[in-house]
């Protein structure tokens, strides 16, 4: 084989295994035991059962059990946001917006794990409040991701159809792998950092907010790369109006409480306008 090609090797043999049902449904047995195994060591921890050096690193407060798990669970987000780069812009819009949502309802549920045990309405307030924005900011991409997906299915050119220039999709896949890569590389930096240092999950954001930018510039990449390769000027707007709604989308990933959910739906409304503009004044 083509040694230029091995990388696209690489990255198809691993996108088809991330994407079976079987390695889908071990990632979520796994984080669901995860977070049991977290609720069960801080219990044993508020008892007072573990030896003094673990006692100072494991938390008391149930709920940092939710923040290590959808901290894990952001993890498996990012990864397939990775591999969707390397599918056509239309489909990876739908994937991207789809994981939008999720990912909403995730900050919903993370948020538990900065609030008191019991909960105390007075102190929490903000916290509810937030947990409540996200939860709508995720009902609207829904929406707007399946109003989009029909938009597209009745183009002249649906995500099915859609064709691009093979440079243009090995580029793509290109850089989906260094991506991976990076990733993975600068996440197991991070947990050793973790690890010598002793510090909570929560106040380690440093890493995600460095990859959001990471994202950033590898859309613009392909900006570029998709105006060098196709020459039809929809297409150009198209791909234009989608990588700016992606940057707004990247800025929600790492943005703080309300205005993660506002730039959210930002986000998704843009690229539905986008995707309704070209549809309307460009009829088969």
């Amino acid at each position: 084989m083509n040694i230029v090609k091995w990388p696209l090797y690489i990255f198809n043999a691993f996108e088809e295994i991330w994407n079976k049902k079987s390695v889908q449904r071990l990632i979520s047995a796994s984080l669901a035991l995860i977070f049991l195994a977290g609720l069960l060591i801080i219990e044993v921890n508020r008892r007072g059962l573990l030896p003094p050096e673990l006692a100072n690193v494991i938390p008391v407060n149930h709920f940092q059990a939710v923040t290590l798990a959808f901290y894990l669970l952001l993890i498996v987000e990012i990864i397939s946001l990775i591999l969707i780069i390397g599918s056509s812009m239309s489909r990876s819009v739908i994937k991207e917006l789809e994981i939008l949502a999720l990912i909403m309802l995730r900050n919903a549920f993370k948020t538990l794990g900065e609030m008191q045990e019991p909960i105390d309405l007075g102190i929490d307030i903000l916290a509810l409040a937030s947990i409540g924005t996200n939860c709508i900011a995720a009902v609207v991409i829904f929406v707007c991701t399946t109003v989009y997906e029909r938009l597209q299915n009745s183009a002249c050119i649906s995500p099915a159809g859609e064709q691009e220039p093979p440079v243009y999709a090995g580029a793509k896949k290109y850089t989906a792998l260094i991506l991976l890569f990076l990733f993975v590389g600068d996440g197991f930096s991070h947990l050793t950092a973790i690890a010598l240092n002793g510090e909570s999950l929560s106040v380690q954001t440093t890493f995600f907010a460095r990859f959001y930018t990471l994202l950033i510039f590898a859309d613009l990449f392909l900006l570029l790369a998709s105006e060098s390769a196709t020459h039809n000027p929809i297409m150009l707007f198209r791909n234009s109006g989608y990588t700016a709604g992606a940057l707004f989308m990247r800025m929600a990933l790492g943005a703080p409480h309300f205005w993660d959910a506002g730039l959210g739906m930002f986000a998704a409304l843009y690229i539905l306008a986008v995707s309704y503009a070209i549809k309307r004044l460009n009829p088969c």
